[in-house]
């Protein structure tokens, strides 16, 4: 459980389509897939949610919270709607009326074209959130509690991205050494 009336030691801007649930089918979340973020979720009691999906336009943010089972109790606010911007804007514009731009941040979200390429993305497929997936959230949270920032996590996370040939691990990215991550 966190308690979300202190100051985070790191954010996750939480997108529902095609993470909490199959972009494909009818919206409704999956057990299953908040189940996976939660467990991640757990490991990392300093780290806060905030809602950057496009349901925080149509529900109050209590409503929003409940549906999100225990992720909820993490749940400290939502991203402004900014017309014509994309989510990224939104997560900056975020940071800086709450004052939080010092604190490190990932986002999970199926959409890509939404944060430039170096933003502190994990990329699910459009189906919702995977073993793998969480296994990449896991990691990107590890490296940003250890080094107090997601400086190290852009990086690393582009160079997934662009890795040529067979797709690497995610959590070995952080096993060399930093700057082998540029």
């Amino acid at each position: 459980m966190s308690d979300i009336r202190v100051r985070p030691k790191a954010l996750v801007f939480l997108d529902f389509d095609g993470v909490v649930h199959d972009r494909f089918d009818p919206p409704y979340f999956i057990p299953a897939h908040l189940s996976l973020i939660d467990n991640v979720l757990r490991d990392f009691p300093g780290v806060g949610v905030v809602i950057s999906s496009h349901w925080r336009l149509n529900g109050s943010l209590d409503t929003l919270r409940q549906a999100l089972g225990p992720i909820g109790e993490r749940v400290i606010g939502q991203t402004p709607k900014l017309n014509y911007r994309r989510r990224f804007d939104e997560v900056k514009k975020y940071l800086t009326d709450t004052g939080y731009e010092d604190i490190p941040w990932v986002a999970i979200d199926d959409q890509a074209d939404l944060f430039p390429l170096d933003a502190p993305l994990v990329l699910t497929d459009g189906y919702g959130m995977t073993p793998e997936f969480a296994g990449e959230l896991r990691a990107a949270l590890k490296e940003m509690m250890r080094a107090g920032t997601n400086t190290n996590v852009n990086r690393c996370i582009r160079q997934l991205y662009e890795h040529p040939g067979p797709k690497l691990p995610f959590e070995a990215l952080f096993e060399r050494d930093e700057d082998e991550c540029e």
